[in-house]
């Protein structure tokens, strides 16, 4: 039986349960080793992917105040996670403040900045290196006219990108 409650580091929280986000990449045999194990980097990234895309959709996430207060605070995907895909998805609570940063784009950014606070690689970074990593982000994220689910493909290859850079 499914449980509530979801950690991200346990990537096998996605298999056999009647809530599965769809075909994991995980069951094909091109990702697999001699002795049929997955690859535990590829592993660890598909279940990151799920998470991302749970906490996006259905999660109440409150967006950081600062970018000083985004890099102090814990990882969301180092906390249980207790939304299921069957929740309702996410939307703006009545009376948000329309000058505020859209609803959706903070979401996207609190959880990419949640996302990359993940990989042990980008914590231990200096804090100036941290801050500048950012800013080219949001400068990059400004200047680019895009849709959604266009986001999201983008956050998720810089992610892959991050990862391959930092870990390799």
């Amino acid at each position: 039986m499914f449980s509530s409650s979801r950690h991200a580091s346990s990537p096998d929280s996605f298999h056999d349960h009647e809530d599965l986000l769809g075909p994991s990449c995980l069951d094909s045999n091109q990702h697999k080793h001699e002795n049929n194990n997955v690859d535990p980097m590829l592993e660890r990234l598909t279940t990151l992917e799920n998470n991302l895309t749970l906490l996006l959709s259905r999660a109440e996430i409150e967006p950081y105040a600062s970018l000083d207060d985004a890099l102090a605070a814990p990882s969301r995907f180092h906390q249980p996670i207790s939304v299921r895909i069957t929740d309702p998805i996410a939307s703006p609570k009545p009376g948000m403040d329309e000058n505020k940063m859209p609803f959706w784009r903070s979401r996207i950014i609190a959880l990419y900045i949640d996302w990359a606070k993940s990989f042990a690689c980008f914590r231990n970074l200096p804090h100036a290196d941290k801050v500048i990593y950012w800013l080219c982000f949001f400068l990059n994220l400004q200047t680019q006219l895009i849709t959604f689910y266009e986001l999201q493909i983008y956050i998720f290859y810089a992610v892959l990108i991050f990862a391959f850079l930092v870990c390799c």
